[in-house]
C-alpha cells in the first residue's frame, strides 16, 4: 500500500513538473529575415536608405580620390627614382628609397584605415533604417505578444513560417513586401 501511494506522488510530482515546464516553454517566439529585410528596403527606395546609399557613395568616392591622389604621387617619385637612380649618389639613393617605402607604407595604410571609415560610415548612415526596423519589430512584438524576436541568421532551425514576422516588419515601415 506505502508502495502505491509512493508511486502515486511520484506520478503526480512529475505530471505537475511537465504541465509547469510545458507552459514555461510555451512562450512565443518569431524571427526576421534580416537580408530579405534589407532587400525589400532597398528594391522600395526607402528614403533613409536612399539617403544613407548616397552619402556612403560621396565618402567612397572621396577616400578612393584621395587614394588616387597618393598612389599617383607614389608612382610619380618612383618614375624619377627609376629615371635617376643610376647617376645618383649612394646617399641620395638610399635616402630616395627611404623615402619611397615610407609612401607605400602610407599607402597602405590609407587603405587599411579607408576600410575602416567606410565601415564605420556605413553603420552611421544606415543607423536611422536600423532604428525604423528595430521600432517595428518593437512595434510587432508587442501588439502579438512575443516573449522573443530572433535573427533567422542565427536560428539552426526554423520549421514554422508563421513565426516570419519580416513581412509584417515591411508592412509596419510602409514597404510593400516582395515574395521571399
Amino acid at each position: 500500500m506505502k508502495r502505491t501511494i509512493h508511486i502515486y506522488f511520484q506520478i503526480a510530482f512529475f505530471a505537475t513538473v511537465f504541465t509547469t515546464t510545458q507552459t514555461a516553454f510555451a512562450q512565443k517566439i518569431g524571427y526576421v529575415d534580416a537580408a530579405y529585410l534589407m532587400a525589400n528596403i532597398a528594391d522600395a527606395k526607402y528614403s533613409k536608405y536612399v539617403i544613407a546609399q548616397e552619402n556612403l557613395q560621396l565618402f567612397g568616392k572621396k577616400l578612393e580620390e584621395e587614394f588616387q591622389r597618393k598612389g599617383a604621387e607614389f608612382k610619380q617619385m618612383m618614375d624619377e627614382y627609376e629615371a635617376s637612380a643610376a647617376t645618383m649618389t649612394e646617399t641620395a639613393r638610399k635616402d630616395k628609397e627611404d623615402k619611397l617605402q615610407k609612401m607605400q607604407a602610407d599607402l597602405q595604410q590609407f587603405q587599411q584605415q579607408a576600410q575602416q571609415d567606410i565601415q564605420r560610415k556605413e553603420q552611421e548612415e544606415l543607423k536611422p533604417v536600423y532604428d525604423d526596423i528595430q521600432n517595428a519589430i518593437n512595434q510587432i512584438a508587442a501588439e502579438q505578444t512575443f516573449a522573443f524576436i530572433l535573427s533567422k541568421d542565427a536560428l539552426l532551425f526554423a520549421s514554422s513560417p508563421e513565426s516570419d514576422i519580416s513581412r509584417e516588419v515591411l508592412k509596419k515601415m510602409n514597404i510593400t513586401p516582395k515574395n521571399p
